[in-house]
Parts: C-alpha cells; sequence; structure tokens
C-alpha cells in the first residue's frame, strides 16, 4: 500500500472515526537485527554491501506513522500489537509469540468488523425510517415530478384550470385512457402555487394505484386526511389525530 493510498483512505476521509481502523504492528527490536537478510521486508534499507537503514524514506515513514495517521484517528481506532523480530520475518509457525499475534489481529479485525457493520445497519435503520405518510407523500411527489420532465404543451387546457381555480371554481379533467391526464394533473400540482400564491394552496398529490396505500380506498382517504390535517393543525392542538375507522363497514 503507498503512501497515497493511505492518506486518500484515511487521513483525507470523511467520518474516519466511523470507517476508519489502523492496526498497527510493531517490531520492537527491528532496529537491532538491521543487518538480517530478510529485515528488508520490513524496513526500507539502502543498496551495497552493508546495507542500512535508508534514512530519507524512513524518516517519512516515520512521519506518516507517528504523526499524520495518529492526528487523523482517535485513539480507540488504533490497534497496536507490539512483537519481537524473527530471522524468518514474521512467522508464526516459528515464533509462538508471532502465532498469538496472528490469531489476535484475525479476531479484533473480524470483533471489529462485525460491529461497525451493525452500527451501519442500525444508523442506516435509523435514518431511513420514516412515519408512512412522508413516505407516501415523497412517492407521489417523485411520481409528479417524473411526470412533468416529459410535459410539453398543453397550454389552453392549463390556462382553463388556472381560471377556474382563481376564481375557487372546480376543475374537473376527464378523457379517455392515454390521452394525458395524469401528465396534465401532475404539470397543475407542480405549477399551482404559483398560480394562487404560496400560502394560498395546500397541494395534496395523489396519483391512484402508484403505491399500497394508493390502491386501497380506505388507505387512501385517511392518507389524504392525514397531510391535510398535518399540513393546517388547528390552533388550540399542536397536532390533530384523524379519528380511526373501523377495518369492516356494515353494507
Amino acid at each position: 500500500m503507498t503512501e497515497d493510498e493511505i492518506r486518500r483512505g484515511i487521513i483525507n476521509a470523511t467520518d474516519q472515526e466511523k470507517h476508519c481502523f489502523w492496526f498497527k504492528r510493531v517490531i520492537t527490536d527491528i532496529g537491532d537485527n538491521i543487518g538480517d537478510s530478510n529485515v528488508g521486508k520490513f524496513v526500507d534499507k539502502s543498496w551495497g554491501h552493508p546495507s542500512s537503514v535508508d534514512e530519507p524514506a524512513q524518516q517519512l515513514l516515520n512521519k506518516l506513522r507517528e504523526k499524520d495517521l495518529p492526528e487523523a484517528l482517535p485513539n480507540n481506532s488504533v490497534i497496536q500489537y507490539d512483537v519481537k523480530w524473527n530471522s524468518n520475518g514474521i512467522d508464526p509457525s516459528a515464533s509462538q509469540e508471532h502465532s498469538k499475534y496472528i490469531e489476535k489481529l484475525c479476531t479484533d479485525f473480524y470483533d471489529i468488523l462485525i460491529d461497525r457493520i451493525n452500527q451501519g445497519v442500525k444508523e442506516d435503520q435509523s435514518i431511513n425510517t420514516e412515519d408512512p405518510l412522508t413516505n407516501e407523500i415523497f412517492q407521489h411527489g417523485s411520481f409528479c415530478k417524473k411526470k412533468c420532465e416529459l410535459f410539453h404543451g398543453r397550454d389552453e387546457y392549463l390556462t382553463t384550470v388556472k381560471e377556474k381555480l382563481k376564481k375557487d371554481q372546480v376543475a374537473v379533467l376527464f378523457g379517455e385512457s392515454g390521452c394525458g391526464k395524469t401528465s396534465l394533473m401532475a404539470k397543475i400540482a407542480m405549477d399551482v402555487k404559483k398560480w394562487l400564491g404560496e400560502e394560498s394552496a395546500t397541494v395534496v398529490v395523489r396519483f391512484i394505484g402508484t403505491t399500497p396505500d394508493s390502491s386501497d380506498a380506505r388507505s387512501l382517504m385517511r392518507n389524504i386526511c392525514e397531510q391535510i390535517t398535518k399540513a393546517n393543525p388547528s390552533e388550540d392542538s399542536k397536532e390533530e389525530k384523524v379519528p380511526q375507522v373501523s377495518e369492516k363497514l356494515n353494507m
């Protein structure tokens, strides 16, 4: 892994405390074993014989390890493991200490990863937990917006509806299937507040059959009533509730 990848993935990332962890291995006595042939796999060394530590590279690495990363990550996101050098490097088959280190590293990684996944799921559920009314309004609003994106012309119909609404008259649109009633109603819903003024109209948009709650008459009417109640609360009550209706009606 390069320094650039570490900076982009950790130091310059957002919400490091939620998404970033550093499993930091420290070989405490590696400085005493620089002459070992395998040390070059763990420390930058200069070319030639005898080779030595590449000091400029080591200084840059130390800055990254001892300053930049600790400043970017909270202490509980840094899990450190101190081990002694072995002539084979990190070799769990030759060193019991290394074997325990690898086992603990795997256990810690698994536990932390599972914990973060569970926390992420909980956060996502809490963020996406919307009340049914909000979700219903959003679904129909999105449908309305999509219909308007494809809308063109029909100026004479829009003008007629606009004039009727400004006179407090009822406008009823009717026509054969496929003639464009839905798109026209979507356009009216988007423009009606411009016609009447932002504070003069409460727009309740429902396209019957586009959602489960708009496919059932009882759910549809209750949903509409709830939106109207929330949009126009009475002065003596902060929250009006729509009365429950029995599940079955005697016919």
